[in-house]
C-alpha cells in the first residue's frame, strides 16, 4: 500500500508564493500519455508531481532573480521519486591519460561552433525505458560524420546494435565503443531497415534479425581524445562531432528546460550518460558546451542541452571524448 503520508512528509517545503494547480496535472497526463492502474496509483503519482512541480517552480523563481543560470520545467520525469529516477550505472572505456590528443599548435579553434545548422544532424529521438544512450550516441556520432563525408544524412540503427552486436548487452549499460567495434566490423544498418523498439526481447534475449537487402554504414576506425582535455574536445568539436560521457543523475537535470546547465552538485568524478557533443559557444560572456540528448524533443532547447564549459562541469571531460572515422 502506498505511503501517502510518508511522501507528504519527506517532500514538505516551506511555505512560497507557489500555487499548483490541478490543470497542470491535466496537461502533464494528456502531453506525456500518463495512464496509471487505479486511482490509488494516480494519487500516488500525482502527489509526487507535485512534489517536483513545486521545486520546478522555485528554481525559476530564483533564475528570474539571476540565481540560476539555467531554466527547469515539467518533463516526462515528473511523477517520478528522485530514486526512480536514477539512472543505471553506466560502463566507460578504462581508459589513460596516455591516448591520442586532439589540440594541434597550428590550430585555432572557431569562437563557437553548433552542427545543429549545418545539415549533419538527424532529429532528436527518444530512447525510451531502455536505457541505452551509449548506442544513441554511437549512432549519432556516426551519422554526423558520414553526412560530413558525403553530403548524405542517414538515421542509423541503434536497435541494430543493441540486438547485433557480440559486446551489447541489449538494454543496459554499455559503452561507446561497443557500437564502435560493431560499425566497423559489420557496419550499421539504417534506422528504417531494423527499426528501434525500445526494449529487449519479450524473454531477455537478444535476436539479431537477419536481412541482408539492408545497407549499411562502415567506420574504419574511431579516436579517443585526452581526458580532463577541454582545449582538445573544443578543437575536435570544431571539426566534427564527439561523443562524450556526462552525469545526468541529479533530478533538476531531467527537469532542465533551456539556458546553461551549471549545478555545482553535478559529479566531475561519475558519469551516468553518454550525449553526443554538437558544438559550444558564449552566451552573455558565459561558455558553453552543446548536447545532443536522447530524452526526445520535450527535454531541454528541443531535445538539446547546454552546460558550462571550462570547468569540466557534470565531467563531460573526465572520461575519454571521441569520434568515429569513415
Amino acid at each position: 500500500m502506498y505511503q501517502f503520508l510518508i511522501i507528504v512528509t519527506l517532500f514538505t517545503f516551506a511555505t512560497s508564493s507557489v500555487i499548483l494547480t490541478d490543470k497542470e496535472w491535466t496537461l502533464f497526463k494528456e502531453t506525456y500519455g500518463k495512464a496509471y492502474l487505479n486511482s490509488e496509483e494516480e494519487n500516488y503519482r500525482k502527489n509526487i508531481f507535485n512534489v517536483n512541480l513545486k521545486k520546478i517552480k522555485l528554481h525559476n523563481e530564483k533564475a528570474i532573480r539571476g540565481e540560476h543560470s539555467y531554466q527547469l520545467g515539467i518533463t516526462k520525469f515528473a511523477d517520478l521519486t528522485v530514486n526512480e529516477m536514477k539512472m543505471p550505472e553506466l560502463e566507460v572505456e578504462p581508459l589513460s591519460l596516455d591516448v591520442e590528443i586532439h589540440h594541434k599548435s597550428y590550430f585555432k579553434a572557431p569562437e563557437s561552433v553548433d552542427w545543429r545548422s549545418k545539415g549533419i544532424l538527424t532529429r532528436v529521438k527518444s530512447q525510451g525505458s531502455c536505457p541505452v544512450c551509449w548506442a544513441f550516441t554511437d549512432a549519432a556520432v556516426i551519422e554526423a560524420a558520414y553526412a560530413q563525408a558525403t553530403g548524405k544524412l542517414v538515421d542509423l540503427s541503434v536497435q541494430d546494435i543493441l540486438d547485433c552486436s557480440p559486446e551489447s548487452k541489449g538494454c543496459s549499460a554499455g559503452i561507446i565503443s561497443t557500437g564502435y567495434d560493431y560499425a566497423m566490423s559489420k557496419g550499421l544498418r539504417l534506422d528504417e531497415c531494423y527499426p528501434y523498439e525500445s526494449h529487449d526481447d519479450p524473454f531477455g534475449q537478444k535476436t539479431c534479425k537477419v536481412n541482408s537487402e539492408c545497407d549499411r554504414i562502415k567506420i574504419s576506425d574511431y579516436i579517443f581524445i585526452r581526458r580532463y582535455n577541454e582545449n582538445a574536445l573544443r578543437d575536435a568539436v570544431a571539426e566534427r562531432v564527439v561523443a562524450g560521457y556526462i552525469d545526468a543523475t541529479l533530478d533538476d537535470f531531467k527537469f532542465y528546460k533551456g539556458g546553461i546547465y551549471n549545478n555545482p552538485d553535478c559529479r566531475k568524478d561519475e558519469v551516468s550518460h553518454a550525449v553526443p557533443i554538437v558544438g559550444y559557444g558564449t552566451e552573455n560572456g558565459t561558455p558553453y558546451w552543446i548536447i545532443k540528448n536522447s530524452w526526445g524533443e520535450d527535454w531541454g532547447e528541443k531535445g538539446y542541452g547546454r552546460i558550462l564549459r571550462g570547468n569540466n562541469t557534470c565531467g563531460i571531460a573526465t572520461y575519454n571524448p571521441s569520434y568515429p572515422l569513415l
